[in-house]
């Protein structure tokens, strides 16, 4: 059934529900001068600790004292996986505080006649992008159904999101081309016209306009990452907390989020605080770091706060160059010609050649929606149109007589949808870290038992990867529940998961987002030193300095569109 366009007003009558309580943060804002002296946070010598523990010996951060005042810009730094993250869940109340501040967490919020606790409903929101623990029972999700679902033309866009999130409820059906034109008015006349502005005006600073009329589910992996900060910026938050907002980001896309919240936190529409990584380019309008190392939280002017030295690449300059194998008698392992993929009117990718070989090192690369994600759908099989490409050929035969779940064997991959679906049970039958390395032999998401070799290989990985000063410390990691391990741990257990069968082709997509600065080194000087010279590699970053070769052919992905050179 074609879907007629309507215009952003056209949506849901209970959004106007949401102007009450809009107004009511717009005039807070309008009292906010009165009170421009008050902390917009104050922690005075606290101990924090997880719900249900007592002993101090158990406390997460000891004699905490933190003030955040207006007119200061403020990022966090985390050297340490055990504590990324415990600042903002204390901020969300999610930890328990001793002593509690007597005047609020939030003084700033504190106006007479209302409690912070009543205010602070919708006015400190939290984005954070590493996957959160789940409860019993939660299992894989299936990312590959974006692929079908995006040839839906009733696809729910990020436009009807957005709105829903405004309305807290779901949208009614919108219009089709059979809709009565009375019951269209009515549809285009049912949300007040500035909410849909805003919407659009918001949209434009975070150069998300083309995309809020597509599929939500088309989105690339940094269309979506702004568009949740957009989710949250219009719904004015007094105070808006962000985990590691430029992970996924672009070269061009990093400096303009990176502006446009600088813009927001100096003028105090939202008040801005950062948690980055080690490894995070410091922007220029933060005023003030507050580093974190273990239990030690120690709190410095900018100028003092000596950051994480980038160099041009993760390879040293003594590695030996790779030497690809590219002759002509090597048989491809994947080859594609003009391969092409649309949806409807749409091209997501043209013309695209590319042939991959043994030993090959690649870097993908590519600007937010460039279709790279799209494209290394086509290199796994998991596109419905990769069965009807008529020039794309991957061991030797056409796709179409290729089974898939010999493609699954042959392509390890680790990507972030990946990492977001990973199943992350609670309880009984959750799998431990090792289990969960283990899934990488038949690329499944459940226990499987190995043999003799199988697990001597996992092993090995374990040793030489595991974080732990010993071979008894990284034991006793790989034998902890993956769901309770912290996003960064993760992320290196699905690494070795996908190195673990020797696969030909490893597709790693955003693999050390989230890990600090030694497991990155560690999987970087793996890749370089370790890998098979017969096995291909295709990186995806959009960090120079974490390629790890000092030779790599470089895929080149502009509109849809590819191109072949070499970066030395």
């Amino acid at each position: 059934m074609k879907r007629v366009k309507a215009p952003c007003i056209a949506r849901c009558t209970s959004i106007s529900r949401r102007i009450v309580t809009q107004n009511l943060v717009l005039g807070l804002r309008a009292i906010h001068g009165s009170h421009a002296a008050k902390p917009i946070i104050h922690v005075e010598r606290a101990d924090v600790y997880h719900f249900g523990s007592v002993q101090r010996s158990e406390a997460i951060f000891k004699d905490l004292t933190w003030t955040v005042n207006a007119g200061e810009a403020w990022a966090i730094v985390c050297n340490s996986n055990a504590t990324r993250g415990e600042i903002f869940q204390m901020l969300l109340g999610r930890r328990r505080i001793s002593p509690v501040p007597s005047k609020g967490l939030y003084p700033f919020l504190s106006i007479s006649g209302q409690s912070s606790k009543d205010l602070e409903q919708g006015a400190v929101l939290h984005v954070a992008f590493a996957s959160k623990k789940r409860i019993a029972g939660g299992g894989f999700t299936d990312y590959t159904a974006r692929y079908g679902a995006m040839r839906d033309q009733d696809g729910r866009t990020l436009r009807d999101s957005l709105l829903e999130s405004l309305a807290n409820e779901p949208l009614a059906a919108p219009p089709t081309e059979f809709t009565p034109l009375e019951t269209r008015a009515a549809h285009e006349n049912a949300i007040p016209k500035d909410q849909c502005q805003e919407i659009d005006q918001v949209a434009e600073k975070l150069h998300l306009v083309p995309q809020l009329d597509l599929p939500l589910i088309a989105l690339s992996n940094g269309q979506q990452r702004r568009a949740r900060i957009l989710r949250s910026l219009i719904r004015h938050p007094r105070l808006l907390l962000l985990e590691d907002p430029f992970a996924g980001l672009d070269v061009v896309q990093r400096p303009l989020l990176s502006n446009l919240l600088g813009q927001l936190n100096s003028e105090q529409d939202p008040f801005v605080v950062m948690e980055l990584r080690p490894q995070d380019p410091m922007p220029e309008w933060i005023t003030h770091v507050a580093v974190v190392d273990g239990q030690n939280f120690r709190l410095m002017a900018r100028q003092d706060y000596s950051p994480f030295v980038q160099t041009d690449s993760l390879a040293t300059s003594s590695a030996s160059p790779v030497q690809s194998p590219t002759n002509a008698s090597q048989e491809p392992l994947m080859d594609l010609n003009d391969v092409r993929i649309h949806y409807g009117k749409r091209e997501v990718l043209r013309d695209v050649n590319w042939t991959i070989r043994p030993g090959d090192r690649w870097w993908l690369r590519g600007a937010n929606g460039s279709g790279k994600t799209t494209l290394l759908s086509v290199l796994t099989g998991e596109h419905p149109q990769s069965y009807t490409q008529r020039h794309f050929r991957m061991f030797g035969k056409p796709r179409s007589q290729v089974p898939t779940v010999s493609i699954q064997r042959k392509v390890a991959v680790f990507t972030p949808e990946i990492f977001a679906a990973f199943p992350r049970k609670l309880g009984q039958g959750a799998m431990t870290a090792r289990d969960a390395i283990g899934t990488g032999f038949e690329n499944t998401y459940s226990y499987r038992s190995l043999n003799v070799e199988q697990m001597a290989a996992r092993e090995e990985l374990i040793l030489r990867l595991a974080p732990g000063s010993t071979n008894e410390d990284k034991w006793q990691w790989s034998l902890t529940p993956f769901a309770e391990l912290p996003p960064p741990e993760q992320a290196l257990a699905l690494f070795m998961r996908t190195l673990v069968a020797k696969a030909p082709i490893l597709i790693l997509d955003e693999v050390f987002g989230g890990m600090d600065d030694q497991m990155i080194k560690s999987c970087s000087d793996y890749l370089r030193d370790s890998i098979g010279q017969d096995q291909a590699v295709i990186f995806v970053s959009h960090w120079e300095h974490e390629i790890p070769w000092a030779d790599v052919q470089k895929y080149q992905l502009a509109e849809g569109t590819g191109s072949v050179s070499v970066q030395k």
